[in-house]
């Protein structure tokens, strides 16, 4: 009876203190979701936006002003574009080879940064300080935290869902394929959930800036062809070369065809003295 006693006295401490642990366990261990909701109560997680459009006095120095400024605080420049419209040109001649081109064209450029979230008002003021107008400037804050914890809490379902799908035994080819389907949306979320945490440290500034019209002159070579001419003393000199050559060329073949001029002359000859004698007989008087 004793001994009884002893044993049930011994359980039931036994009990007492799994319990004790199991408890202890479950108030160390909270859930995922729980520390999240924990974590964005004390820091809202904020996407800040931004944008600017202003005008410059050189789009182009102004462009790489604006790069070092990013680099300087941290940040990246992830696009760039500058680009120049011609308006109108014109071509002065100076010379007979020579043409002052005269263009008119405007520069406008744009520009994407990421900055650090802490630095970005200040990237903004430094950026205003560069522009000689400013057109407009705007600014967004959105509040990410209940996508976030929404990814969070979806993905946590997903992992139950996984789980019970994944106990041994063979899963027929819709059940793995509806397994692998929630396997990606889970990745999916995850994703997500980088990509905010990625735009809640770094804010995205677009800055759009141009400069006035500008007008360039350029000195250049004369695309017409037709006024580049030979100077006069070329030119004859050119021309009695050319004739000289032509009267050897001439003289060449009078002395390739020699024998039928020869022959010409003659027949020329027999001819103005047969046509002289018919004269003679024709004229002579009759007895």
């Amino acid at each position: 009876m004793k001994t009884n006693l002893i044993y049930t006295f011994a359980l039931a401490g036994a009990l007492f203190t799994a319990c004790n642990s199991s408890k202890n366990e479950n108030e160390s261990a909270l859930p995922l979701s729980q520390e999240a909701t924990d974590s964005i109560a004390a820091t809202p997680l904020l996407v800040k936006t931004a944008d600017i459009k202003f005008k410059v006095k050189d789009a182009a120095k102004c462009g790489q002003e604006i790069s070092a400024l990013a680099e300087g605080m941290h940040g990246m420049v992830t696009h760039h574009q500058l680009a120049s419209t011609v308006h109108d040109s014109n071509s002065l001649p100076i010379s007979e080879d020579s043409v002052l081109l005269v263009t008119s064209y405007s520069t406008q450029a744009d520009i994407t940064v990421k900055v650090p979230s802490e630095h970005m008002e200040t990237f903004m003021n430094k950026v205003a300080d560069m522009a000689v107008l400013v057109e407009n400037r705007n600014m967004d804050i959105e509040d990410k935290s209940l996508d976030y914890l929404s990814n969070i809490l979806k993905a946590e379902n997903r992992d139950d869902v996984i789980t019970q799908q994944e106990k041994p035994g063979t899963l027929k080819a819709k059940e793995a394929e509806q397994l692998l389907s929630i396997k990606d949306d889970k990745v999916d979320r995850t994703i997500s959930n980088y990509r905010t945490k990625s735009d809640v440290e770094y804010s995205t500034v677009s800055l759009s800036f141009y400069q006035n019209n500008f007008i360039s002159k350029e000195k250049v070579a004369n695309p017409d062809l037709t006024v580049y001419r030979v100077p006069f003393t070329t030119n004859l000199k050119n021309g009695l070369e050319s004739g000289w050559h032509a009267f050897e060329a001439l003289l060449i073949a009078i002395a390739h065809l020699w024998a039928f001029i020869l022959l010409a002359i003659m027949l020329w000859i027999g001819w103005k003295t047969y046509k002289a004698k018919q004269i003679a007989f024709v004229s002579k008087p009759q007895v």
